[in-house]
This record gives C-alpha cells, sequence and structure tokens, in this order.
C-alpha cells in the first residue's frame, strides 16, 4: 500500500514538474514575443514644478511613451520643456505667422514622433499651400492640464514668442480639469469670497511622487503588454459602459465645471487684447456632442471661433476612430494629419488673423 501511495505521488511530482516546465517555457515564450514586438516595456520621463507654469517635463531630457500595445516612441524635450522641436525663438526668424497650439497630452502628443504632430505638419502644408504667410508653428502641451492651468504655460514661455495666432485646443476632459486640478502642481482658479474668481501659481516647492516619472519598476515586458490588452479590450471597455464608467454623458457638465471654464476662457481673451493675438478653439474629433455643445456655446459668448474639427471630417466622409490609436484615445498621426488640415481649412478662410488685424478672438 505505501509502495503505490509512493509511486502515485512520484507521478504526480513529475506531472506538476512537468506542468511547472510547460508553464515556464510558454512564459518565456510570450516573454520573448513581447520583446521582440516592443522598444522598452514602460513610459519614462523626467519631470519638475515650474514655479508658474507647473509640471513641465525636464528641458532635454528624454521621454519614452508606451501603451505597451500600439506605440513606443521616444522623444526629446525641447529647452522650454516641451516635446517639440526648438522654441519659435531659437529658429530663423524667417515667418510672419506665428501659430501657437496649446493644450493637453493631445497637443503634447508623446504618443508620435515629432515630425507627425500637429504643429509640424501644419507648417509644412501651409507652406505648400499658402507660401505667402510664411506659417511658422509651434507646440505647447502638457497633460493634464485644461484651459486654467494652461494660461501658466501662456504666461511663462508661449508670450515669450510673440504669437499671432494662439489656437486652443479642447478636449473632453477639459471641464473637469478646469474645475477639479488639483492646485498644488498647476496654476488652477478659486473663487474668493465675493465670487469673482482668482488664479492660484502651483504650491512653492510642491513635490512630485516618484510614480509619475516611470509606471512600473519591473523588467518584464509581456505583462505590462497583457494588462494593457486586457484594460483596452472590448469586454473591458462593455464592463466599464455597465458600470457607468467612462462614459462622456458622465463628465461633470455642471454649474462649476462651466463657470471655471468661462473663466479661463475671459482669461484668455483679455491676454488676446493684451497682446494683440488671435484667439481661436479647435475642438478634437474625439469629443462628443454632449461636451462639444457646452464648449461652443461658452466660447460663443465671448465671441471666440470654434474649429469643428468632426464637421472637418463629416465633410470628407472620414470615421473619427480612424484618427485615435485602436487602444488609446489620443490622436495618431492620421489624426494629427486631420487636425492640422481642418486648422489650414479655417486659416485660408481667416488669413488676416495673421496680419496682426483684429478678428473675433482677439476683439473688445
Amino acid at each position: 500500500m505505501k509502495a503505490r501511495l509512493r509511486g502515485r505521488l512520484r507521478v504526480a511530482g513529475v506531472n506538476a514538474a512537468g506542468t511547472a516546465v510547460g508553464l515556464a517555457l510558454v512564459a518565456l515564450a510570450v516573454e520573448g514575443w513581447a520583446r521582440s514586438k516592443a522598444e522598452f516595456p514602460h513610459r519614462t520621463r523626467q519631470l519638475y514644478v515650474h514655479p508658474k507654469a507647473g509640471i513641465m517635463y525636464v528641458p532635454g531630457s528624454t521621454v519614452r511613451s508606451t501603451n505597451q500595445l500600439n506605440f513606443w516612441t521616444v522623444s526629446r524635450a525641447n529647452r522650454w520643456g516641451f516635446l517639440d522641436r526648438p522654441p519659435l525663438l531659437d529658429r530663423p526668424q524667417n515667418s510672419s505667422c506665428r501659430v501657437a497650439l496649446v493644450g493637453d497630452s493631445f497637443v503634447e502628443a508623446s504618443q508620435v514622433a515629432i515630425s507627425d504632430k500637429l504643429q509640424v505638419r501644419i507648417e509644412e502644408m501651409a507652406t505648400s499651400r499658402m507660401p505667402t504667410l510664411r506659417v511658422a508653428a509651434s507646440g505647447y502641451g502638457m497633460w493634464g492640464t485644461g484651459q486654467v492651468a494652461q494660461l501658466g504655460l501662456y504666461d511663462s514661455f508661449v508670450s515669450r514668442s510673440s504669437p499671432d495666432i494662439v489656437v486652443l485646443v479642447f478636449v473632453r476632459n477639459d471641464f473637469v480639469e478646469n474645475a477639479y486640478l488639483p492646485n498644488s502642481y498647476f496654476v488652477s482658479a478659486t473663487r474668493r469670497g465675493d465670487g469673482t474668481f482668482e488664479l492660484l501659481p502651483p504650491q512653492p516647492g510642491a513635490k512630485l511622487p516618484s510614480w509619475l516619472g516611470r509606471a512600473s519598476t519591473s523588467s518584464s515586458y509581456a505583462i505590462p503588454m497583457l494588462k494593457a490588452l486586457i484594460t483596452t479590450s472590448r469586454t473591458w471597455r462593455r464592463a466599464r459602459r455597465t458600470l457607468g464608467l467612462q462614459r462622456e454623458r458622465d463628465i461633470d457638465l455642471g454649474p462649476e465645471a462651466l463657470e471655471h471654464t468661462g473663466f479661463a476662457l475671459d482669461q484668455w481673451k483679455a491676454r488676446a487684447r493684451r497682446d494683440n493675438f488671435f484667439l481661436v478653439i479647435l475642438a478634437s474629433h474625439t469629443m462628443g456632442k454632449v461636451v462639444f455643445g457646452p464648449m461652443e456655446r461658452l466660447a460663443s459668448a465671448r465671441d471666440i471661433p470654434v474649429i469643428d474639427s468632426n464637421a472637418y471630417l463629416r465633410r470628407r466622409n472620414r470615421r473619427a476612430r480612424d484618427g485615435s490609436f485602436r487602444n488609446d484615445h489620443h490622436w495618431n498621426r492620421t489624426g494629427h494629419q486631420w487636425a492640422a488640415e481642418a486648422f489650414l481649412e479655417w486659416l485660408e478662410q481667416n488669413q488676416g488673423a495673421c496680419a496682426g488685424h483684429p478678428g473675433p478672438g482677439s476683439s473688445g
């Protein structure tokens, strides 16, 4: 009896060992496949808190961006801390129309190469379509910011390039970021006792948590890839919708969000009058009607033109979803191209904005 039991245990041990070896070989094969597909396993970036602008990339630092599925992009921050070419001040002074694009991660665009970004495509296409304007474009984007926080980017950096046109790239989460952005790391707005708004600078001496720089310390390529695949799958998205999460209609468009965004646009318009630039909004094609409507009404009340990217795509029978990564809502290179085309269509009809003529975005 004991001999039979020992025999069964040996068989079970051999089977368990075989299973473990098999699983290990599968894991190694998956890891090898992941390493053959991915250039690096995780996002890495160096950040600091600028005393007036808030969170910025360390100038000259290397930024590696990936969603572990669709893109592995390496960029270098310019001397101002933006993922773009050198600032306009460092380029030859041969431009007569300076365009500054201001926004969040859509303008930062760490997902694509600098050569594919909105501002580069605008500049290159304008050279052939409107050569007499001599357009020079630059991007000023930082993730996590809405139009309130982006005032810090303008006051610290954008204004130094004396732009002729400032384009606010509006995305659907801007309302939330304008109203509820923590004032530790960015410019924010708060109400005074009399009901008026006050701008607050980033908190002096604010230190960033280490996890903002590196998403994981794991050396595995396969594990983050599998996690990303699961969390962006159709089944997962359906489950989140069932739970009432991540739906555009659930974005907070209450009085606080609307009022903070209106205050931000008032501040942008005041700067347009003071610094004599033309102010226009470019609405991302990722915005739906739920968010676009309130944004357009706020802009219209302040006489700020809105470029509707979705309307542009509909006129050309294009699907908006083709302009974003399959597993990421940000623009892919096609999305940047389409946004550039939408802006240039507007610019061709409003070339006076480049000539220093006061327009809807800068009038009293």
